[in-house]
């Protein structure tokens, strides 16, 4: 399970596969998302499969997209955090290209 998601140990610890590493997988977390919705003009809530908030983050957080500001993440729900209306609106385009239309209106 921890190959599939990217973490290998390192020195003793795990650590997650540095972007570009070769031996890291290419990994959509598609499957992973159940939907995503907005709250307020600055959220984003995703909900997951238990246990799988925390590597979509990484991965949400990874893609460095200007549009998210940052991630929370716990057992299954990631809140993502934007800065205005507008970049909510392009957060939420970048959500669906990432995980597919699985937004609740």
């Amino acid at each position: 399970d921890l190959a599939e998601l990217g973490i290998r140990k390192a020195g003793g610890q795990y650590v997650m596969a540095e972007p570009g590493d070769a031996s890291a997988p290419q990994l959509s977390f598609a499957a992973a998302v159940r939907r995503f919705t907005t709250c307020g003009p600055h959220m984003v809530v995703i909900t997951t499969g238990q246990g799988q908030a925390q590597p979509v983050a990484v991965a949400i957080d990874a893609a460095k997209d200007s549009s998210i500001v940052g991630t929370l993440a716990g057992d299954d729900t990631i809140f993502i955090a934007t800065k205005n209306r507008r970049t909510q609106a392009v957060a939420l385009r970048r959500l669906e290209q990432w995980f597919g239309d699985k937004h609740e209106r």
